[in-house]
C-alpha cells in the first residue's frame, strides 16, 4: 500500500499540488460516476460473483464523469503546471484511463476481501465500508498516473 502510494509524492516532485488533487478528483468522481449510474440504470452485472453490485452500466457512468471532470480540470488548471500545460484532450484522456483502471482496483479489492471472506476493510468509516475501499481506486490509479503524466510531459 504504501509503494503505491508513493506515487502520489513522485507525482508532486513533477508537478504542482492542482495536478496531484486533479488526479485524486478525477479518480473519485469515476467511483461517483459509477455509482449513481449504476445506481439508478444498472441491469447487467459485471461480475456477480465478486461484486455483485457492480454493473457495466455503472463504468460506463464512470468513464463519462471522469472524463468530463478530467477536461474540466485540465481547462481550469492546465496551465498552473511547472512542466508542461495539459490540454482539454490530455484531461480527457486521464479521465478515461484513471476511470478504468479506478474501477480495476475496486474489482481487485473485492478480490482480496472475498478471498479473506469479509465484506468490508473496516468500520471506521460508516456508509463506505472502510478506509480501503475509499482508497482502492487512487492506490491503483497512483502508478498509471505517475507514468501518463511523464508520458504526456515528454
Amino acid at each position: 500500500l504504501g509503494v503505491m502510494g508513493g506515487f502520489y509524492l513522485a507525482m508532486r516532485h513533477d508537478h504542482n499540488a492542482w495536478v496531484v488533487l486533479s488526479v485524486m478528483l478525477v479518480t473519485k468522481s469515476g467511483d461517483i460516476g459509477a455509482y449513481f449510474t449504476g445506481s439508478a440504470v444498472g441491469k447487467h452485472k459485471m461480475i456477480p460473483w465478486l461484486s455483485p453490485k457492480k454493473t457495466w452500466e455503472g463504468l460506463g457512468g464512470a468513464v463519462a464523469l471522469a472524463t468530463i471532470v478530467g477536461v474540466l480540470l485540465a481547462w481550469l488548471g492546465g496551465s498552473r503546471s511547472e512542466t508542461f500545460a495539459f490540454s482539454i484532450w490530455d484531461g480527457a484522456l486521464c479521465g478515461v484511463v484513471f476511470s478504468l483502471v479506478g474501477h480495476g482496483g475496486d474489482l481487485m479489492f473485492s478480490a482480496f476481501k472475498r478471498d479473506a471472506a469479509v465484506k468490508d476493510s473496516g468500520s471506521s468509516l460508516p456508509g463506505f465500508g472502510g478506509v480501503l475501499d475509499v482508497i482502492d481506486s487512487p492506490l491503483l490509479v497512483g502508478p498509471v498516473a505517475y507514468w501518463l503524466l511523464r508520458c504526456l510531459a515528454a
